[in-house]
């Protein structure tokens, strides 16, 4: 059961949401505080990679594409299995990405020199005439869902999202790591 300050907050919280431009288009649940942070930073998401797709697309680049060209541009020359570890994303998904990428002329794959069964990420210079236009419609697209939210409150907000995401991260790193054979079962 909820005390009274959780569902004053709660009441706040969707007044807030009712007192936006009129025709209110999002509604979030208030079930619990901790299902709600979920709801809020897949809603959050969503609506990201939406308004994403609305300034993006008319540059060439799509909201799952853009983490993998970010990464492009701070290192050219990396493997898939290292792309696949820094935007955190699974490898079917990866290639997919890369393919259409690659299919729309903004990365190259070389062989690596020194082990023939890997390839090297490249930009081409089309996505490199592009990138300036990517950082300027990604830094716009910050300043939209941002907007009327204090320097001190994004302070705190990035401090959260770094705790929230280590804290995913450790979870799932504990999670998916190979089970130890049990010692008995190897002495057999």
């Amino acid at each position: 059961m909820r005390g009274p300050q959780e569902s004053m907050d709660s009441v706040k919280d969707k007044e807030c949401l009712e007192q936006r431009k009129g025709d209110v288009r999002v509604r979030i649940p208030s079930i619990t505080r901790e299902a709600q942070v979920s709801t809020l930073i897949n809603l959050a998401a969503r609506l990201t990679n939406r308004a994403a797709r609305i300034r993006l697309g008319s540059i060439g680049a799509w909201p799952g594409q853009i983490s993998v060209l970010v990464w492009l541009l701070d290192e050219e020359g990396v493997t898939q299995k290292e792309l696949v570890e820094r935007a955190s994303i699974e490898q079917s998904t990866m290639a997919e990405h890369l393919d259409r990428l690659q299919a729309d002329g903004l990365v190259y794959r070389k062989r690596d020199q020194d082990d023939g069964r890997r390839y090297r990420i490249f930009l081409t210079d089309k996505a490199k005439e592009m990138s300036e236009d990517l950082l300027s419609e990604l830094e716009a697209g910050a300043r939209i869902f941002t907007n009327g939210i204090s320097q001190a409150d994004m302070r705190v907000f990035d401090h959260v999202m770094r705790q929230i995401i280590a804290n995913l991260d450790d979870y799932i790193s504990q999670k998916t790591q190979p089970a130890r054979p049990c010692p008995r079962a190897a002495a057999r």
